[in-house]
């Protein structure tokens, strides 16, 4: 769901890392949203 190289960015990030998701719901899914903060931290 998430590009390995986005993966290992969000994964080096401090945890609970603010961030903010463009485009609403019908452009960003929540599984993705989900997955991402999955890997921060």
């Amino acid at each position: 769901m998430v590009p390995a190289p986005v993966a290992s960015y969000l994964s080096s990030l401090a945890k609970e890392t603010p961030g903010y998701v463009f485009g609403g719901p019908l452009a960003v899914p929540a599984q993705v949203i989900a997955a991402i903060q999955a890997l921060v931290g």
